[in-house]
């Protein structure tokens, strides 16, 4: 962090960056989770109401269809949809971030990197239904997060997932 964050509305105060910070790091971390804990319809409260995800499979560009998404391929996993299945057992996930890397870039801007290691395993979630013996990497990628900060607070402007591999 630096000091000296100048940008078009001035110098912000190493507090000020600490704050947007663990913000902006806290809206990577319930991306992830709101993802494994199916609860997608939450989603669209970490996104600009223009917000944008970007994926391999899909570029969204609003908080509702952000959301509308994430509820439609929590519905497919349930079906035991995904990774090239046509189904089967219901599929859960864990989405782990780590390595953020953040950079205020004025008052109400903000960038980062995350790493992401995606696993998934067979089973709802439960604790009483995972299938351990299926729990494998699925994918390894890196977001890039631009960020901005509204009247509810910092939110994701745009989120880019860039796999770096996929696992099968």
């Amino acid at each position: 962090m630096s000091n000296d964050t100048s940008g078009s509305n001035g110098p912000q105060s190493s507090l000020d960056e600490l704050i947007a910070h663990r913000e902006c790091e806290n809206l990577s971390n319930l991306y992830a989770r709101y993802f494994d804990f199916k609860e997608a319809e939450r989603l669209q409260e970490l996104f600009a109401e223009d917000g944008a995800l970007i994926l391999s499979m899909a570029e969204l560009k609003s908080a509702k269809a952000v959301s509308e998404f994430a509820v439609h391929r929590e519905k497919e996993m349930a079906k035991g949809i995904g990774g090239g299945r046509k189904g089967g057992p219901a599929l859960g996930g864990r989405h782990i971030t780590t390595n953020f890397q953040f950079e205020l870039i004025d008052a109400d801007h903000a960038r980062a990197t995350a790493y992401l290691h995606l696993y998934v395993y067979e089973g709802d979630g439960t604790a009483d239904n995972i299938d351990l013996s299926s729990l494998m990497p699925r994918m390894l990628g890196v977001f890039h997060d631009k960020y901005v900060r509204t009247k509810d607070g910092w939110r994701f402007q745009q989120r880019i997932l860039t796999q770096t591999t996929r696992v099968v």
